[in-house]
């Protein structure tokens, strides 16, 4: 199960190591509501929000 994450973790992260500014990036929902990827899972309401 152990070897699992890591390959996810390593998949998810093999897209930030190539283009660092992926950390920074937003969405732009119009308006001026612009939504981080770590604002969008905070408010998903799944119980699986990031750990900080």
């Amino acid at each position: 199960m152990h070897t699992r994450r890591a390959l996810v973790l390593l998949a998810r992260a093999a897209p930030v190591a190539a283009q660092p500014a992926l950390l920074n990036a937003a969405w732009d929902w119009g308006g001026g509501d612009f939504e981080t990827a770590l604002a969008g899972a905070a408010h998903r309401g799944t119980g699986k929000s990031p750990n900080p």
